[in-house]
């Protein structure tokens, strides 16, 4: 007879692996997502010019901004 010890390790090991593989095509998923995303923004920028998109390409320029990038002084000698 199998212990209720050992039948409820079985189902916790069975749920971790279920629970990595559902993590795992979640951040597969997001990175599809915003790889699509940065595709389309992209294309946006170079064509949606006078197309009428300049609502579009603002909102989605909020998530896409960047900060520009602080230079490091070179250290005196």
């Amino acid at each position: 007879m199998i212990s209720p010890t050992s039948t409820s390790s079985v189902r916790a090991a069975r749920l971790r692996r279920l629970l990595e593989r559902t993590d795992d095509g979640e951040t597969a998923l997001g990175s599809d997502v915003m790889s699509a995303a940065l595709e389309g923004y992209a294309m946006l920028k170079v064509s949606g010019k006078g197309a009428g998109l300049d609502g579009l390409q603002q909102g989605m320029s909020a998530r896409f901004t960047r900060k520009a990038k602080i230079k490091a002084l070179p250290a005196a000698a």
